[in-house]
């Protein structure tokens, strides 16, 4: 897999400065190179950019790295869509649990809904944080998760709660929405077949239409504390990346609006507050997993503002 991406990368004949690919020109370039090249395009160029590049390769370093000496800062984990119901998704944040784990890292789960509505569980986010004024954390969300940290700074402007929290690692956000809610949405039958399912299992159909690209909540943005070291791990598939049928007819759908993960519009991570640090060849679910595992050590660390060995403080 790696070697034929690396294969790919080097068939590109073009390269493009980052502040020139904006949404206008990633759809441009699909429908001239195709969706592929476009991706691994954007791709390149956040690598080689001034903004993304060097937090790119420090996190790379810091996977491996052997200071462990986290202070008081705990993980605190907001979960994705259906993270009860279908852990083995990832949505749980299994892949960050582990990764905190494995250095020493403290860490709690926010016991959110599985289905909740994005104010609901946006409310429950500073809740909680209220109630721990004295300790430090860093946040990872996954999937929906970063749905609901963009909630509740939208709920709470001011951040006050997010004072203590030092980081924040988004593992494929939906942080503008989705395009794919939009589409499906539309379709009356499909989405009466859906609206049944749902109901039938006692789930909120409502909080996948808060996910809506056009006209929802999340369209607003967002503004995050400035002391907060923000990355966001975005995958970057090519279409013969997808393990899911579903997500590749998704990747397809959606692809005429430029590069996404089957999920979300991949440049939207890049008009957020924050890094993005690209996954070549992950999903919107990060698999394979066993090449993202390690990286989430490099993510946690960069999160927390450690820097590599033999970097000035």
């Amino acid at each position: 897999m790696i070697s034929k991406l690396s294969a790919r990368r080097d068939e590109l004949s073009a390269s493009y400065a980052l502040e020139e690919l904006d949404a206008t020109t990633l759809r441009s370039l699909v429908q001239s190179i195709g969706l592929d090249q476009a991706t691994l395009l954007l791709y390149q160029s956040i690598c080689e950019s001034s903004q993304h590049g060097p937090a790119i390769d420090s996190i790379n370093r810091m996977r491996d790295m052997d200071n462990d000496e986290h202070g008081n800062v705990r993980l605190l984990v907001v979960p994705g869509f259906l993270h009860k119901e279908f852990p083995e998704s990832g949505a749980d944040g299994r892949l960050v649990v582990n990764a905190a784990k494995q250095i020493g890292l403290d860490y709690e789960i926010l016991p959110s809904p599985s289905t909740g509505r994005l104010v609901d569980n946006a409310e429950l986010l500073l809740r909680f944080l209220e109630r721990h004024p004295d300790n430090r954390f860093v946040l990872a969300s996954i999937c929906k998760g970063g749905s609901e940290v963009v909630a509740a700074m939208q709920l709470e402007p001011s951040c006050k709660q997010f004072a203590n929290v030092v980081g924040w690692v988004n593992v494929c956000g939906v942080l503008r929405g989705s395009p794919i809610v939009d589409r499906v949405s539309k379709q009356r039958i499909r989405m009466l077949g859906l609206r049944i399912f749902f109901a039938l299992r006692r789930w909120t159909m409502a909080s996948v239409l808060d996910l809506r690209y056009e006209g929802g909540v999340l369209e607003a943005g967002f503004e995050p504390p400035s002391h907060m070291n923000i990355v966001h791990a975005i995958g970057f598939p090519t279409e013969e990346d997808f393990t899911l049928a579903k997500l590749r007819r998704f990747h397809q759908q959606i692809g005429d609006m430029g590069p996404n993960d089957g999920v979300i519009l991949l440049h939207d991570a890049l008009r957020a507050a924050g890094v993005v640090y690209p996954v070549l060849g992950a999903d919107h679910y990060m698999r394979p997993r066993f090449r993202v595992q390690p990286l989430c050590r490099g993510l946690l660390r960069y999160a927390m503002g450690h820097q590599p060995a033999g970097e000035a403080l």
